[in-house]
């Protein structure tokens, strides 16, 4: 018997034209905004408008699930987090996190392979140099990221679309493509990160009926990721046999991060594929809809 799928309905491409046009019109309000009031800092309007962009996606999605009838309640399950296994998610969502950090010293090695320059470049030409202000803003969006940025995004990528998309297309291809989107959003922090983690998310949300898990363990791994903000700034003259020696050391942590990265692409995928074979092939929309019923 076929279950059948509230979200079909609520169109993604819908969702994305709303997203859009609503965000549109508030860049070009912040950015008149900037104009009208020149001694506005561009920081404070690119964080003012990174809220606003979290609130109208938020918006738009609780709109077009009451429209559509979809139950916030199944989308949601349970709000308790007592029962859960929290230190066996988290070690391994520390793991992946560790995972993904390599994954980056293995860009970096291909980049330094292709282009023998690339090492200096990072110790001689990148400004690393921080004053009050910009700490203040970076500040403000480490703190976001763990409070308004989880909600958001496991609300559109696992409450909907991979709800949407394991109810028509099975969860293993909704696993794969809302991961995928997922990653590719944060292309820029890390891309084999944040697809290991969104088929993670995916995998707990279907064990535990509950987005709130994902949601703290997202929550988790922005507090962690984003704690470089408070790491003491370089500010070394990096010149002749310094630069040399640097670039020595620089290599070998590179060729190592590649190394334990190749060593850990088994143990990942055995986790998350003995995660897998435990829960349900239903969607935990569906699980929590037949639960109710």
């Amino acid at each position: 018997m076929s279950v059948k799928n509230d979200f079909d309905r609520m169109k993604v491409s819908s969702v994305i034209i709303k997203i859009l046009l609503l965000s549109i019109i508030a860049l070009i309000t912040y950015l008149l905004v900037g104009v009208i009031l020149k001694n506005i800092p561009t920081s404070l309007i690119s964080f003012l408008f990174t809220i606003t962009l979290h609130f109208i996606i938020l918006f738009i999605l609780i709109r077009s699930f009451n429209k559509y009838h979809i139950s916030i309640n199944n989308l949601l399950g349970s709000l308790s987090i007592r029962k859960e296994h929290w230190l066996k998610l988290i070690s391994i969502k520390f793991l992946i996190l560790i995972f993904g950090a390599l994954s980056v010293t293995v860009i970096f090695t291909l980049l330094a392979l292709v282009n023998s320059g690339f090492l200096t470049f990072i110790l001689t030409d990148i400004d690393l140099s921080s004053t009050e202000s910009n700490f203040l803003y970076s500040l403000l969006f480490y703190v976001l990221s763990f409070t308004l940025a989880p909600v958001m995004e496991e609300l559109l990528f696992r409450g909907y679309l991979f709800n949407k998309w394991g109810a028509k297309h099975g969860v293993v291809k909704a696993m794969i493509f809302s991961s995928l989107l997922f990653s590719f959003v944060h292309f820029d922090s890390g891309f084999m990160a944040h697809f290991f983690s969104g088929i993670f998310y995916c995998l707990v949300y279907m064990k535990t009926r509950k987005l709130i898990v994902p949601i703290l363990l997202h929550a988790f791994h922005n507090i962690v990721a984003g704690a470089v903000i408070f790491l003491p700034t370089d500010n070394t003259a990096y010149e002749g046999d310094l630069l040399i020696e640097s670039i020595k050391k620089m290599e070998f942590v590179f060729y190592l991060g590649t190394a334990l990265f190749i060593l850990l692409i088994p143990i990942v995928s055995y986790i998350l594929y003995r995660y897998y074979r435990s829960v349900s092939l239903l969607t935990p929309y569906q699980q929590n809809k037949e639960f109710t019923l």
